[in-house]
């Protein structure tokens, strides 16, 4: 098996346990997270035909499931949906749900304009049986110093019920129905926007306090800590059984825990990103990398195990704390209270006599004294032979304890007959985490237990619910760890990243630096040893680079591109290639200093090869004859020559340059052997070209171009039609024209003087009216005697005089 495959099957294991490792982790989370749905005395329930509308709510908001007589879930509705945190009650009335949501909003506090005071308001939804809303009032508010118990809707409108924070007073409220609008979402609190009436009240007498109300069909019903739960306050059996039975199916099980799943999901597609960076890291073999990499996972996890054992050990510490604050206070409330006496809670009459007073104010008092309301949210007096409240600071007496807060506390009964010094259990209420804390009245009352109801998060939520404490306290340490391992790793590398920097410079064909003055021993001997290499590198350099300018003096330019080739040095013999461009024939009179006349010529060409596919491809022997290619790829071949014309013109050592042009295709070769090749350029129009070049450079023309290149430069420059070529191989005639702006400026006016009568010349040669075309050709020599085409026309004409034009021949130029 090669390396790769064995990477490939590493990287797959790896994804594979990734994937395993974070099931188990997400599986571990959601059992601690996970909703039990209970009917407890803090749900609410509505029942409208065989439907049944059950509230709860969560530490995520408050959820309302439409459930049949089979526990199954047919339709959801959150409270999120419109931004309130929970649901209060829901009612049902003419096919319609309603349910009173509530959330916070902060106020300024009138004797403190600097603060603000958290207020809960209140908005009501009306929704259809599928639990879409239809209606909702506006953000509203109900008097301070109560609190919401119970909702009812009738035909008279809608119905709060509220009890005063010490329970000696209930309340009912009225809206009206039509307050109820079309659901906007942008909504804001206005707590003045919604009407709210009170209409009726009702005192507590006879010592009592009121623990429930509610408000049926004109009817106030409340129910004191004397009385035990019956009628409208009795928890429905049968709907708790349902309740209890909740089948949600797949996708609503993904909707109740969606943000868990979607965090779950993106966390893992980051550490996938991550997994395959560092996959990828890992295979450049990079050893820097390899130890910040190895550094900081070290650092990272001992980071995260000691920052979640700080705070893990902190949170069982202050429960602890709490747990034994607990206990010793209930010690206290114990004797405080006298509770060492055997009482029968269960008759009725108990309730009537001042001893229950005593024990009752001694529970309130002690529930609602500074210090202990912060930790207690409840404390009662418990029987364990019937599991029932006995008295209560909430005044929830006479009833089940399962009833109030779950079956998670079913167990406490027996767990107190274990004979600790206290018995703690643990569970939720309304997405809040408690904890029970028991203990025995006494030896004198051992049906009997004390009980506390202790917020078990009241402190630990700054720290570990809200991650505050624990995301500061490990990116405190994993910073200043980060900091301090890039610090040593950068002292270690000191010398190293000289050298690496210095290597670069040298690779990139800068000087190498000089060797720093203190550097290690062990790197010094890598710089003495990198220097003696560079030294030789550089002179083999510069042999090369000799070699190579040497070659390219005397090789072709851009032979490699007429090839196809990236570089000169992937050309070999017999390398061929059949290519479409410009061919340029270009005569020389190269009379005098020879020398220096050549080198204008070839020093503008040189320039313009830099940029440009164009090469020389043969020069005759006397440099009188130079043989150029344009390929397809170029553009403006006529303008770079009329340059060259302007550009020899202008130098003291001028030649006489004709050229002719013509486009056609040609096969370009290589061709030799291993020490010494030359360049073959052929073309099928090779013999029409000689005799072209041969005729203008008789004719001391200067460019002369074939009408395929005219056509393909698309001129806009002054040109005069000079005749037509024909190729023997196949009688292909080719049209000549003349480019006069090559010619110096006197010139150049002359013949465009002469221009139109030079046309009408010829086209009576063409015409065969010799002694006309003979007569016009005579007068523009006289007014240019140097037109040596014009001079040529007129022994033509003088010649055809003389002689019979057969056929069509006379009109061709004679190459």
């Amino acid at each position: 098996m090669n390396q790769s495959g064995i990477r490939v099957r590493i990287t797959i294991i790896l994804y594979i346990l990734s994937i395993t490792i974070s099931v188990f982790i997400f599986s571990s989370i959601m059992s601690r997270k996970s909703i039990d749905f209970e009917y407890t005395s803090y749900a609410s329930c509505a029942v409208d035909g065989s439907d049944i509308y059950y509230a709860q709510n969560t530490d995520r908001g408050g959820v309302i499931l439409k459930l049949d007589t089979k526990s199954r879930v047919s339709k959801m509705f959150f409270s999120r949906e419109i931004e309130q945190e929970r649901v209060l009650a829901v009612s049902a009335f003419h096919n319609s749900i309603y349910a009173v949501l509530s959330n916070f909003a902060n106020e300024q506090d009138e004797n403190n304009g600097d603060a603000f005071i958290t207020k809960s308001f209140y908005r009501i939804v009306c929704l259809d049986k599928d639990l879409h809303i239809m209606k909702a009032s506006a953000n509203f508010a109900l008097e301070d110093g109560q609190f919401f118990k119970n909702l009812s809707v009738e035909k008279n409108g809608i119905f709060l019920t509220t009890l005063s924070d010490d329970g000696l007073n209930a309340y009912v409220y009225h809206i009206d129905a039509n307050q109820l609008e079309e659901f906007d979402e942008g909504d804001d609190y206005n707590p003045n926007k919604v009407r709210v009436e009170k209409i009726r009240s009702k005192k507590a007498e006879n010592n009592r306090f009121y623990s429930d109300a509610c408000y049926i069909d004109g009817q106030l019903y409340v129910r004191t800590d004397a009385d035990q739960p019956v009628g409208v306050f009795e928890k429905d059996s049968y709907i708790k059984e349902v309740v209890s039975e909740i089948k949600p199916t797949t996708a609503q099980i993904f909707r109740l825990y969606s943000g868990y799943i979607l965090a779950y999901i993106s966390a893992l597609i980051v550490w996938y990103i991550l997994l395959y960076l560092i996959i990828r890291a890992v295979l450049k073999r990079n050893r820097t990398f390899y130890f910040i990499i190895v550094a900081e996972a070290v650092l990272f996890t001992i980071t995260l195990i000691g920052s979640l054992a700080v705070v893990d050990n902190y949170q069982k510490a202050r429960l602890v704390e709490h747990s034994r604050f607990a206990v010793t206070s209930l010690l206290g409330l114990a004797d405080a209270a006298g509770l060492n006496e055997v009482i029968d809670y269960s008759d009725r009459d108990v309730y009537d006599t001042e001893r229950y007073q005593e024990i009752k104010d001694s529970i309130c008092e002690f529930v609602k004294r500074d210090g202990n309301n912060s930790i207690f949210y409840d404390v009662f007096v418990y029987s364990i032979l019937d599991g029932t409240v006995c008295a209560s600071g909430s005044g929830r007496n006479r009833e089940l304890l399962t009833d109030i807060f779950g079956q998670k506390l079913s167990e406490l009964q027996n767990q107190i007959f274990k004979g600790e010094p206290y018995v703690a259990s643990d569970f939720v209420i309304e997405g809040e985490e408690y904890r029970a804390i028991a203990i025995e009245v006494s030896e004198n009352a051992p049906k009997f237990a004390l009980v506390g109801i202790i917020n078990a998060t009241t402190l630990d939520r700054s720290v570990v619910i809200n991650n505050s404490g624990t995301f500061l306290l490990f990116i405190t340490v994993f910073a200043i760890g980060s900091v301090l391992v890039v610090l040593v790793w950068r002292l270690y590398l000191k010398d190293i990243t000289a050298l690496e920097n210095a290597l670069a410079v040298a690779a990139s064909g800068g000087k190498f630096p000089e060797r720093p003055d203190k550097v290690g021993s062990d790197v010094k001997e890598m710089w003495d040893s990198v220097s003696e290499i560079n030294k030789k590198l550089e002179e083999n350099e510069y042999i090369k680079i000799r070699i190579l300018e040497a070659y390219y003096r005397f090789a072709p330019k851009n032979v490699e591109r007429a090839l196809f080739k990236n570089s000169i040095l992937e050309v070999k013999n017999g390398n061929s290639s059949t290519i479409r461009g410009t061919v340029a024939i270009m005569g020389i009179d190269i009379g005098g200093d020879q020398s220096a006349r050549i080198d204008t010529v070839l020093e503008c060409i040189g320039e313009y090869q830099k940029e440009h596919d164009c090469m020389i491809v043969g020069k005759s022997p006397d440099l009188s004859l130079l043989q150029m290619f344009f390929m397809e790829t170029d553009n403006g071949i006529v303008k770079f020559l009329i340059d060259l014309y302007i550009q020899n013109v202008k130098s003291v050592n001028s030649a006489m340059i004709s050229t002719v042009l013509y486009f056609d295709s040609c096969r370009f070769s290589v061709m030799g052997s291993a020490e010494e090749a030359t360049t073959c350029l052929y073309s099928g129009s090779q013999e029409l070209l000689k005799g072209m070049v041969s005729f203008v450079s008789k004719c001391k023309l200067g460019l002369v171009i074939a009408e395929n290149v005219k056509n393909r430069e698309n001129l806009k420059i002054p040109y005069r039609f000079i005749g037509s070529a024909r190729r023997d191989s196949d009688g292909v005639s080719v049209k000549l024209y003349e480019v006069l702006d090559v010619y110096p400026a006197n010139i150049r006016a002359q013949r465009l003087s002469t221009l139109t009568r030079f046309n009408e010349a010829l086209n009576c040669f063409y015409e065969k009216d010799f002694y006309i075309a003979r007569t016009k050709f005579s007068e523009i020599l006289k007014e240019a005697p140097n037109d040596e085409l014009v001079r040529w026309y007129v022994f033509e004409s003088e010649r055809y005089l003389n002689e019979v034009a057969e056929g069509e021949k006379y009109k061709f130029l004679h190459l």
